[in-house]
């Protein structure tokens, strides 16, 4: 049976989801997701050419560079921008893909009364006469 949280449940976080935060807010936010991943490749490719060297495709037949110097950083700024720029649009349409996917399958409200989950809607009362209220402000007790 369905019964709503109190506000001390409501307040304190589940120790999973203090976990996953971040993951739930970037799941949650394909945008926030992208900047993250944006700044993430920039940073990644330029260390790379810097530590390890520059690669020119895995099918160019050309051998791989050695490392770039500090100083030619900054001719391959661009390169790097447009690289992860990319690559933060590709992360954002999938991610926005996967997102519409997944809350399209989801039951998110209860009914108070009969217990009835339903999809994410407009209606905001139940055909006997209940509220619909989000699921995470409802808990799950077994009748005994």
């Amino acid at each position: 049976m369905w019964i709503r949280k109190t506000d001390l449940e409501l307040k304190k976080p589940k120790d999973k989801d203090c976990f996953f935060l971040l993951f739930n807010k970037i799941e949650k936010n394909p945008i926030l997701f992208s900047i993250i991943m944006f700044a993430f490749i920039f940073i990644f490719i330029m260390f790379v050419e810097l530590f390890i060297g520059v690669s020119h495709g895995r099918f160019s037949g050309i051998p791989m560079s050695p490392p770039i110097k500090f100083n030619e950083l900054p001719q391959r700024i661009p390169f790097y921008f447009r690289l992860s720029f990319l690559s933060a649009i590709f992360v954002f349409i999938i991610g926005y893909l996967w997102r519409k996917k997944n809350i399209e399958k989801k039951l998110d409200y209860v009914c108070d009364k009969c217990n009835k989950l339903v999809e994410t809607d407009n209606k905001q009362y139940c055909e006997c006469g209940g509220e619909f209220i989000h699921i995470d402000k409802m808990k799950w007790i077994n009748e005994d």
